[in-house]
């Protein structure tokens, strides 16, 4: 099976990344013009936190009052999400990881106020998975089920820089 992303153009860089992805993850690489790797990676290493007290089409993160965090992605309004992950917690189902990890430290709680929105108004699926993705490798959070869409480890050296 041939893997292949699609990359912005940004000159001599996107040649040098092209050949570094396709020599040692065996990925083909096309180019694009529409956004920028900064936009998509945020190269410095911090979101893009929204002033919309109650953004959508959002990547998250959640704290625990014990300090653990948890990255998710959201179309919905990010309020709606968090009342999800509760009730979640409420009935211990564990349809979350968030309810999973208070279920298994039953002294733990979610801190609402803390919660954060790492980008906002995505609504193109792939991007906000992609962005996830990005966020979790990142941050390493302690409360996760899996490290969301597959990167190649590749990208660590311009997701970790």
């Amino acid at each position: 099976m041939i893997i292949r992303i699609n990359i912005p153009y940004l000159g001599p860089v996107s040649h040098q990344v092209t050949r570094l992805v396709e020599n040692k993850a065996n990925i083909n690489v096309t180019f694009s013009s529409n956004k920028t790797i900064k936009s998509l990676l945020h190269a410095n290493g911090r979101g893009t936190s929204s002033s919309t007290p109650n953004p959508r089409g959002c990547v998250y993160q959640i704290l625990c009052d014990c300090g653990d965090t948890y990255i998710g992605e959201t179309l919905r309004p990010l309020n709606t999400r968090l009342k999800e992950h509760q009730a979640s917690v409420n009935k211990l189902d564990l349809k979350s990881a968030v309810s999973e990890h208070i279920s298994k430290k039953h002294d733990h709680t979610i801190i609402r106020e803390a919660t954060k929105a790492l980008s906002a108004n995505n609504s193109n699926w792939r991007q906000r998975k992609l962005q996830e993705a990005i966020d979790i490798r990142r941050s390493r959070p302690a409360i996760y089920r899996d490290q969301g869409t597959h990167l190649p480890s590749a990208w660590d050296l311009l997701i970790l820089e």
